[in-house]
């Protein structure tokens, strides 16, 4: 399998455009030959989508990454799309900022990656999600044209706000080529607390009843058993068969220790409680931003994404764990955010989509949605990978018809097949 596959499928073509007129070049003769292109950053969403129904050209945004301009007494950075997040957290480090989105593959996912794909992770409920940081950008349409939406106001185009339309659209209407986007100022202090069970019900009912008002939480994050053990395996802190609640928190340093102690003062029903900070805080969250790439290899891995209002979280982590018990599950909750992962590490196609099906349901009785964010061809094959998205799939296809009338860009990917 070459860096360029996907679901199976190889590039007649990889071309690495390094200024938007050579993008603006491929993506014209692509209109004009009728070739399907796809976008590539980093590669570590490349499982996402259905089957593309022909796949002529990797376009890789490998060269066009950098920081093009940084403005650290606004806050503001504009970057290439192809941008690495790990290099940029690095370069916003040294002026005491951070760019605040813990999207997965930390190695590899790119800025414009992330957007497309609306990656986030466990410190959305606290800071945003990536599309509410955006705050201009430049990319070039399905169809070949460029557009330039920069600045530090959101501008409309055809009725629709940009960050909008681009945030989660997977590479189907436009090549993202710049983005400009609001950074934070670095935390004095940070610390974590976490605390171990024995049940499920038992850490999702803290979790719920932990205090919120006044206290300086980014993340609440529930474990389940098997997704405690690689932690164990990497911190060694007694985690082994144990569901484990972990809480982020950040601010200045007189009140964060304030917090931490409160807040394991409290857990104390828990099996045990540990508080960490420096070097092994940070190596944690790290750990549980990218819970997906540090997931066992080998095996034809499917990983589901769930959301669901916050409320209905403990219930929807349990259905999870349920249905898809014979799968031996690794089960992960960012619990403000009401959003989860479960991944199996191979099964019965047939049988996996029973439980997908079912867990969709399930879901969606709580006003909710699943979506299979990896999967073997053979099971995208049998399920919708996206789910029902309701009316909202006639705003996409107009969308599409707008960006990318000849379904240049990731043909049949999408919402509808898109």
């Amino acid at each position: 399998m070459g860096r360029y596959t996907v679901d199976g499928m190889e590039p007649k073509e990889v071309v690495t455009p390094e200024d938007v007129d050579e993008v603006v070049s491929v993506l014209k003769r692509a209109n004009e030959e009728g070739l399907g292109v796809l976008v590539v950053g980093g590669g570590s969403k490349l499982s996402m989508g259905m089957k593309p129904k022909k796949y002529d050209i990797a376009l890789s945004t490998s060269r066009l990454g950098g920081v093009l301009e940084f403005s650290p007494e606004d806050f503001t950075v504009s970057v290439g799309g192809g941008m690495k997040l790990k290099e940029l957290q690095e370069i916003l480090g040294k002026e005491n900022q951070f760019l605040p989105i813990d999207a997965p593959y930390y190695n590899d996912a790119t800025i414009g990656g992330i957007v497309a794909a609306n990656t986030n992770g466990p410190r959305r409920f606290h800071y945003g999600a990536i599309r509410d940081l955006i705050l201009g950008a430049k990319f070039v349409s399905g169809s070949g044209i460029p557009y330039d939406f920069g600045g530090k106001v959101v501008k409309n185009v055809a009725g629709y706000r940009v960050r909008s339309f681009l945030t989660g659209s997977m590479g189907t209407l436009a090549v993202i080529t710049e983005l400009t986007l609001k950074t934070y100022p670095l935390q004095e202090k940070e610390a974590s607390v976490i605390a171990l069970y024995e049940s499920a019900d038992e850490a999702l009912k803290s979790a719920m009843e932990l205090p919120k008002k006044d206290f300086s939480y980014t993340a609440i994050d529930v474990l389940g058993k098997k997704v405690s053990n690689l932690m164990e395996e990497r911190h060694g802190i007694g985690a082994n068969d144990l569901y484990a609640l972990v809480v982020r928190l950040e601010g200045f340093g007189d009140l964060v220790e304030e917090h931490s102690k409160a807040v394991e003062e409290g857990l104390k029903g828990s099996a045990k409680t540990i508080t960490l900070n420096g070097k092994e805080h940070f190596s944690l969250w790290g750990f549980i931003q990218d819970v997906q790439g540090n997931l066992p290899k080998g095996g034809e891995k499917v990983l589901l994404r769930i959301g669901v209002p916050r409320s209905s979280s403990p219930a929807i982590f349990k259905k999870a764990e349920g249905v898809l018990s014979e799968f031996d599950p690794f089960v992960w909750l960012h619990e403000e955010t009401g959003i989860m992962y479960a991944a199996v590490m191979g099964g019965d196609p047939r049988e996996l989509k029973k439980g997908i099906v079912k867990l969709r349901k399930e879901s969606e009785k709580l006003d909710g949605y699943l979506v299979v964010e990896s999967a073997p061809v053979e099971l995208k094959e049998m399920v919708d990978v996206w789910g029902d998205v309701g009316e909202a799939l006639e705003l996409m296809r107009g969308l599409k018809e707008v960006f990318d009338p000849n379904y240049v860009l990731s043909p049949g990917r999408f919402v509808g097949g898109i």
